[in-house]
């Protein structure tokens, strides 16, 4: 099995075909978790693919067993935090930049 390993913005990918490691912020972790929970509280969510849907479940899964935050007591407070912080580093970056 081939490996690779690239750079990719201030994460580390590593390719063994199987898998995909990437680092990823906690704030976006955070917001990215809260927004899986309210998909799944949806029971209209409509994929034309079982494997999307089981996709969704297994990252919302890996998020939850990584994420401390979704069970203390001021969740709802960190998650409007993370959303804040997100979206002013949203509006202060340049998006033309290659």
């Amino acid at each position: 099995m081939a490996r690779q390993a690239c750079r990719l913005g201030e994460g580390f990918v590593e390719n063994d075909e199987s898998e995909i490691h990437r680092k990823m912020g906690r704030d976006e972790a955070l917001v990215f978790f809260e927004m899986l929970v309210e998909l799944d509280d949806q029971p209209l969510l409509r994929t034309d693919r079982p494997s999307e849907r089981l996709a969704l479940v297994r990252l919302h899964g890996m998020l939850e067993t990584a994420l401390l935050e979704p069970f203390m007591p001021s969740y709802e407070t960190l998650v409007a935090e993370a959303r804040s912080r997100l979206e002013a580093q949203f509006w202060d970056a340049d998006l033309t930049a290659p």
